[in-house]
């Protein structure tokens, strides 16, 4: 009798794990690579490109030539309409706030982001929030528009003196976060994105906890602990109580040597729990757990080097939170065009939408020209950067061209 619950407990556990890789086979990943191709950082190409959670294998999408280099920690996704954001340098020696399609297409690119970090979406409310470092050292809570960089301040965050891993709860819109107190106590804080007021602050004890990501199928939050007190350090698959930061150990990842700082992500649909790190033999692999059980779905060599991986969980936040009443920002390059770029004379707006207004401004910000016509004349723009954005029926987009 016990041979045989043996193997019904064998088969059992086999056929769970086969549901598993074939729901997994269905994530949606997205990351960036930095290809060099003789060693001169002036040739380096930010690739973007999407990988596979099963086999770790990265298809490129696209080159993005504007882009030379990724803020590391600095991505999430925008749920509502299929965007990967993210904060990198730009041509002008300055940072910008990235917006991209799943084609690669750069929609937006915001320059002079200084100060901003920990970006997280709601999928919920469809909006992007963020940390800012002001003045002092002091952090503030922000909503960052994305089409244009304005920033609305929701509140200051007292007692904050330093930031890590950063998740973000849509089910009831709150900022999670880890951070040190102006104590140096290390501590979870849960902040209400509504208003910006710190509803929880405990402090999280021995051990670092981070990869933080929220389920918000079971209202759970999960993230990686380290166990300091022992040598070697091991690493565990986690769940922690969002109001007294108490972490329940779910299961030990003992092949574990490291993780990466790329960032995890959370497939909310399978609940499936994503992270890239390196095993005891120095292989650098991407994990794929089973966050009910806490096992190991998958974990592949990853063949090229993957930064800041992002999961597109915009199927799941229409079903979830917004039925068929589901935003479009940003419209798509195929139905938002400009042309020359650069310019030298006049632009030209190709879109089979209807135009309502159209803006251009300077690198500042400065408005420089408005009309709702799809030729805009140039030839009175000094050489330089600048920025057109074109409201339509559908929404927004915002582009960067050159004059010549």
């Amino acid at each position: 009798m016990k041979k045989v619950m043996f193997y019904f407990s064998m088969l059992f556990s086999i056929i769970c794990l086969s549901l598993s890789l074939l729901n997994a086979q269905n994530i949606n990943l997205y990351c960036s690579s930095m290809y060099n191709p003789d060693a001169n950082p002036d040739h380096a190409k930010m690739l973007f490109m999407k990988l596979n959670p099963i086999t770790a294998s990265a298809t490129v999408i696209d080159t993005l030539t504007p882009v030379k280099g990724i803020s590391t920690g600095s991505t999430t996704y925008d749920h509502s309409c299929h965007h990967y954001i993210f904060e990198g340098g730009n041509e002008l020696g300055s940072n910008s706030l990235f917006v991209l399609d799943t084609n690669g297409t750069i929609l937006s690119d915001i320059p002079y982001i200084n100060n901003v970090l920990g970006f997280q979406y709601d999928m919920k409310n469809q909006a992007l929030y963020s940390l800012f470092i002001g003045s002092l050292s002091t952090f503030s809570l922000i909503i960052f528009n994305p089409d244009n960089g304005n920033i609305t301040q929701v509140n200051t965050l007292n007692n904050v003196s330093s930031i890590g891993t950063v998740t973000f709860n849509s089910n009831t819109g709150k900022y999670i976060f880890v951070g040190d107190d102006n104590s140096s106590i290390n501590r979870l804080y849960v902040i209400n994105a509504q208003n910006g007021i710190i509803e929880s602050s405990g402090a999280l004890g021995v051990g670092d906890l981070s990869m933080l990501q929220y389920d918000n199928n079971a209202n759970k939050l999960y993230g990686l602990y380290k166990n300091n007190n022992v040598n070697p350090y091991l690493f565990y698959f986690s769940e922690i109580d969002t109001l007294t930061a108490g972490i329940t150990i779910i299961d030990s990842l003992d092949e574990i040597s490291g993780v990466s700082s790329t960032s995890s992500v959370y497939d909310q649909a399978t609940s499936s729990y994503i992270f890239s790190g390196g095993d005891t033999s120095g292989v650098e692999r991407l994990y794929v757990i089973n966050s009910i059980t806490g096992k190991i779905i998958s974990k592949s060599p990853i063949d090229v080097s993957v930064g800041e991986i992002e999961c597109d969980n915009t199927k799941y936040a229409l079903n979830k939170y917004h039925s068929t009443d589901v935003k479009n920002i940003i419209p798509t390059a195929d139905n938002c065009l400009i042309y020359p770029n650069p310019v030298t004379a006049y632009l030209q707006i190709q879109t089979a939408l209807q135009i309502k207004n159209v803006e251009i401004t300077d690198i500042t910000g400065k408005l420089l020209y408005a009309t709702n016509a799809k030729t805009i004349d140039c030839n009175n723009f000094a050489k330089g950067v600048y920025f057109i954005r074109v409201t339509t029926e559908k929404g927004v987009a915002v582009k960067k061209f050159v004059k010549e």
